[in-house]
């Protein structure tokens, strides 16, 4: 058992060390975001994140992150990065949450900030397997081309002037389109009518998305036969 966790922690600190430096400081500093936040808003934080992964894989939205905790942007953004790092972390190898708190202290997390960080690998580690089951499925959706990893929008209103004085306004959706591979960002404003057939699009794909995935599973094919 001695040789088993001494491997385990030994995978674990390898993969910690393959994160670059920038990212390290934005799991540390969305840690101790954590740290602040009342317990129950922890819990619930985190179960959200898990969940999600859980059902869809992916991200969850920073958004979602600012209406679970209060948060800015920008914190919501960084405690976003550290749950994620440690989902993916602890779903990659099969270390206890006590050897992810052993090996994370001043890596991921600040020593101070610990409780939290036990407290994440807990919830995750609790439900590795299913979380593993989702990251093979998302591998193999994302094989070959590039994948989706945030997309944000925002509406801005545009005024056209003659002089001082203003003749007319519009509305742009301005979006920003973020994939898992470098330099390929798009940025893109939208018209209302673009918004609108966008959506009518992809509902129209997500319908054809479930009847695709229903048909696919082996017990509707057994069925059938």
């Amino acid at each position: 058992m001695v040789e088993r966790t001494s491997n385990l922690s030994t995978d674990l600190s390898a993969q910690i060390t393959e994160i670059p430096p920038d990212l390290l400081g934005i799991v540390r500093n969305g840690f101790a975001i954590a740290s602040n936040l009342p317990i129950d808003v922890q819990s619930k934080v985190v179960n959200l994140v898990v969940q999600k992964m859980q059902r869809l894989g992916g991200n969850l939205d920073t958004d979602a992150i600012v209406q679970a905790t209060g948060l800015d942007r920008r914190e919501a953004s960084r405690l976003n990065v550290a749950l994620i790092t440690t989902l993916r972390l602890l779903t990659e190898s099969l270390a206890s949450p006590a050897e992810f708190v052993e090996v994370g202290i001043g890596k991921l997390f600040h020593a101070d900030d610990s409780v939290v960080a036990q407290f994440v690998a807990t919830v995750v580690a609790d439900q590795r397997t299913e979380l593993q089951k989702t990251f093979a499925r998302e591998h193999l959706a994302n094989a070959v081309l590039p994948s989706l990893t945030s997309f944000d929008v925002a509406v801005d209103l545009r005024f056209k002037f003659s002089g001082p004085e203003i003749d007319d306004t519009v509305a742009v959706a301005v979006a920003h389109i973020g994939t898992d591979t470098q330099f390929q960002q798009i940025w893109l404003q939208l018209t209302k009518t673009d918004v609108e057939s966008i959506i009518e699009k992809l509902s129209v794909a997500l319908k054809q998305l479930y009847a695709a995935e229903a048909f696919g599973r082996p017990t509707s094919r057994t069925t059938e036969q």
